[in-house]
């Protein structure tokens, strides 16, 4: 199952189910990426964001995400914080860490640089109680009527178009992945424009690594967005990443226990 990572504008899957979480609910609460074994690498992504102001004002950002997996599925990403004032974005940068443990079942946060309180917190699968016993379903009766499923129906709205495009495959820093482009249409005062307004997505997805290797968006409303892998080195990763730092105090809550129904 694919999920999009809306704040990285990328995809990411989550895996058979981690050793500590007994449900796909728990892989997904905890954030638990789909990170295959034995395929060990470290990535480095651009994130770009640029939009234009009715008065031809433009502002653009730029940030950087660091990803690592190492052979045994383990994650790690470090994603820059951007300040919300001009007070806060001279502070310093700052880095939030994720560390995603697909065998303990668990994701590890702190944060480094001028914002971070040197403490880290832990949140793990929540422990859940074998539930009681189900009874025998009875048996089925054959004189009950079949019940057919309704028939399909297609609908459209306000006359807005969607067009998708096989791209091909193609090859990023010698990574190949499959791009594509889907480009929505608002017509005319489809929703109060006086003009058709036109956004285009176009992405590069990467079967072997399992994430987007690229990823521009266009919309007139909010400007453009684009997502690209700079850097991308095979290899095992240090196993102290995968740890808080020295001194980091751990701020944890404690597991929860979940009473399982059948």
């Amino acid at each position: 199952m694919c999920l999009p990572l809306a704040a990285a504008l990328t995809l990411v899957c989550f895996a058979p189910l981690a050793a500590g979480c007994q449900t796909a609910t728990d892989a997904v609460g905890l954030g638990i990426m789909s990170m295959q074994q034995n395929d060990p690498v470290t990535v480095v992504l651009e994130r770009k964001t640029l939009q234009t102001l009715a008065d031809g004002t433009h502002i653009e950002h730029t940030t950087h995400m660091t990803m690592y997996r190492d052979s045994e599925g383990r994650s790690r990403n470090e994603t820059e914080i951007l300040g919300t004032s001009p007070a806060t974005m001279l502070d310093g940068p700052s880095v939030n860490v994720s560390v995603f443990d697909v065998v303990a079942g668990a994701r590890t946060n702190w944060v480094t640089g001028e914002r971070g309180n040197h403490q880290y917190t832990v949140l793990r699968a929540p422990t859940r109680l074998a539930p009681p016993p189900v009874p025998p379903m009875p048996a089925p009766n054959p004189n009950a009527p079949v019940m057919r499923p309704a028939p399909q129906f297609e609908t459209s709205s306000g006359g807005v178009t969607t067009q998708r495009e096989d791209l091909g495959m193609q090859s990023i820093l010698g990574a190949t992945c499959g791009a594509r482009r889907t480009t929505v249409t608002y017509p005319t005062h489809s929703i109060g424009n006086d003009r058709p307004i036109v956004t285009v997505a176009e992405w590069c997805y990467s079967t072997e690594f399992q994430m987007m290797l690229s990823d521009t968006r266009t919309d007139p409303r909010s400007g453009m967005s684009s997502l690209r892998v700079v850097t991308l080195t095979r290899g095992e990763p240090s196993p102290a990443l995968f740890q808080p730092p020295p001194g980091y105090t751990d701020q944890s809550q404690p597991r929860q226990t979940i009473k399982s129904t059948p």
